[in-house]
């Protein structure tokens, strides 16, 4: 991944991550200027830094890609949903579930997540990994 790209995104992902609406933080926006320069000027960097994103998980870097790209989605789609489009046009597939196993794993967390404390214990959950490997939580 662009050790550029990951900067400016870094910044401003960590600005927007706890807003609802995704600019509470004022300087998100300015962050979120500089990212949208730099994709414009590096169209072929950005794109393989942002699918390395997206094969990592649904992440909010779409919103930048729908306005690089201009490939608009209408109407509301939750954020997997519309990252897994995004995968299938630029690994050039058709309706192949990229997040899958994220779906199962999260729907899985649901009913079996054990609550703890990070100040007196490390998590004791299984991470997304460990569930495509068939580990489960030990309730």
């Amino acid at each position: 991944m662009n050790n550029e790209f990951l900067d400016l995104y870094n910044k401003w992902h960590n600005l927007i991550i706890f807003s609802a609406h995704g600019g509470a933080d004022p300087r998100a926006k300015d962050d979120y200027k500089r990212l949208r320069e730099w994709a414009l000027e590096n169209k072929d960097e950005f794109k393989s830094s942002a699918i390395e994103l997206l094969e990592e998980g649904p992440n909010d870097i779409v919103m930048l890609l729908n306005e690089i790209f201009d490939f608009k989605i209408e109407g509301w789609m939750p954020l997997d949903i519309i990252c897994n489009i995004w995968l299938n046009i630029y690994k050039d597939t058709i309706n192949i579930d990229y997040y899958k196993d994220y779906r199962e794993f999260h729907e899985y967390m649901k009913d079996h997540y054990i609550p703890w404390n990070p100040f007196k214990e490390d998590d004791p959950n299984i991470t997304l990994e460990e569930f495509k490997q068939g580990k489960r939580n030990k309730i």
